[in-house]
């Protein structure tokens, strides 16, 4: 049985997901967008904004604290290497959260629902879920031989000239299609460049989006 796979939704955006004090593996995926929507009130926006610099003040303070670890080892002991991989989760999680906030602080950066209206963009979406469908419905991603089926939460930035900035998985039903929604997006670039007209007032879109992998009858 051979597997499909499509968004669910054109510019549909994930719920955000909140840090609590939780094990790192959980701090990693659980990333506010801060100005997920443009249909987002000012008075939410500020307090996700907060949120999110809450979240960077908890996480340095988290990485200030831990005890410094000496050079890696062949023959290092399990619980050096899980305070050491501990470590590089919460560091990629801080980047991945400045990355954020250092983007949604320019004018020129537009999420993909505030461009539903425009008929440009519309016609460049369209062309780019028509390219990362094709692209996976012939590669769809297996284990070993077997189809994997489920839904990732993915968001990623594009730039104007279709270089892709970033990739953020917000939540998967499994980690090899997490690894197979990153790897995906990123050996499809370069994209197209955004239309002209969008061109003008627009450095980067930011796309939340559901990949959806499932069963073909």
């Amino acid at each position: 049985m051979r597997g499909l796979f499509s968004f669910a939704l054109a510019c549909v955006l994930a719920a955000p997901m909140w840090m609590s004090q939780a094990s790192a593996a959980d701090l990693v995926t659980a990333i506010p967008t801060a100005a997920a929507s443009a249909a987002v009130g000012d008075q939410e926006l500020a307090r996700l904004r907060a949120e999110q610099h809450r979240l960077l003040k908890q996480l340095r303070q988290q990485l200030a604290a831990l005890a410094p670890l000496p050079a890696p080892s062949d023959l290092e002991s399990d619980d050096l290497k899980a305070q050491r991989a501990k470590r590089a989760q919460l560091q990629r999680l801080l980047e991945t959260i400045e990355r954020r906030v250092r983007l949604e602080a320019s004018p020129r950066t537009r999420f993909s629902s505030s461009l539903s209206n425009e008929p440009e963009w519309l016609g460049y979406y369209a062309r780019l879920k028509s390219r990362i469908e094709a692209s996976a419905n012939e590669d769809f991603p297996k284990e070993g031989t077997k189809p994997l089926y489920g839904r990732v939460e993915v968001a990623f930035v594009l730039d104007a000239i279709g270089q892709l900035v970033s990739v953020d998985i917000h939540s998967s039903t499994s980690t090899p299609l997490a690894k197979y929604s990153q790897a995906l997006l990123s050996r499809l670039q370069p994209y197209e460049p955004f239309p002209p007209k969008l061109r003008q007032d627009v450095d980067h879109v930011v796309v939340t989006i559901p990949f959806i992998f499932e069963r073909r009858e």
